[in-house]
């Protein structure tokens, strides 16, 4: 919902007054065959009238990763990452050094305008049907001014360079060429280069976030445990002093005595 204000937006973005610089997180296809799906993956099986399953056979495939895999070209679509703007960008001076990928944008229209450079990595020949392009990072420029220049700053992080194995069950750090690819949209590559990652590992799965989380699994289920173990050992307590504070008449001291060693006890 665009809300109240949606026709003042509009307006100024039709008249100018504003310079647009968003960019499409989705794929517009040219027309609905392009879209490469089959009845297993929708609406299912056994049959679409009454659907049980579905099989995902896409696999890492999917949106614009697909376009490319299948080599479909724009006509009448837009691809992933597309944006519209009353200006022009150049890109140059790409530079890829210990995982920082750095380069220039300029204004070489006339008119002030912000982008959105988008950096997308191509993984070496690997059995783990990685994509042709991954996208790995993005940054939007600040406002440039006709002529104005904005030096980026990426960073490639080892979790990037990975792909899941599944013999492994964990993230494998892969080797090989990497091929960088910074441009306005998926398939608008305005600069490229290649680095080679001569680092392999395994990255465990006992990391929860991160790369040095240092929090295993085992440890997240221990602390949980103790922690709902204290909370029922809280709520005994709680209530048999409950019951000690609404003893009334002449049995009070009697029920005293009694309840509060059965609580510790309990405890």
């Amino acid at each position: 919902m665009p809300g109240q204000q949606v026709g003042n937006a509009i307006a100024d973005v039709l008249f100018g007054k504003v310079n647009p610089s968003a960019r499409l997180p989705v794929t517009f296809p040219n027309h609905e065959d392009d879209v490469p799906i089959s009845p297993m993956q929708w609406p299912g099986l056994p049959g679409p009238w009454n659907p049980e399953y579905v099989r995902y056979t896409e696999q890492l495939l999917v949106g614009y990763r697909a376009y490319d895999a299948l080599g479909i070209k724009f006509t009448t679509g837009f691809p992933f990452g597309h944006g519209l703007s009353y200006t022009s960008f150049n890109y140059s001076d790409l530079n890829i050094t210990d995982g920082m990928v750095t380069f220039t944008v300029e204004n070489s229209g006339e008119v002030a305008g912000a982008e959105v450079a988008q950096l997308y990595l191509g993984f070496p020949p690997i059995d783990l049907g990685e994509p042709v392009l991954q996208l790995k990072g993005f940054k939007k420029t600040r406002i440039l001014s006709a002529g104005e220049r904005e030096h980026v700053r990426l960073k490639l992080r080892r979790r990037d360079l990975s792909a899941w194995d599944s013999t492994y069950h964990a993230w494998v750090l892969v080797q090989g060429t990497f091929v960088v690819k910074v441009g306005s949209s998926s398939r608008d590559i305005r600069v490229e280069g290649t680095f080679i990652n001569h680092e392999g590992s395994v990255i465990k799965l006992h990391t929860i976030t991160g790369e040095h989380s240092g929090i295993s699994v085992s440890a997240l289920w221990i602390m949980l445990l103790g922690a709902a173990v204290g909370g029922l050992v809280v709520l005994a307590f709680g209530y048999r002093i409950w019951r000690y504070t609404t003893v009334s008449g002449a049995d009070a001291n009697t029920h005293r005595q009694e309840l509060v060693p059965v609580a510790l006890a309990e405890i």
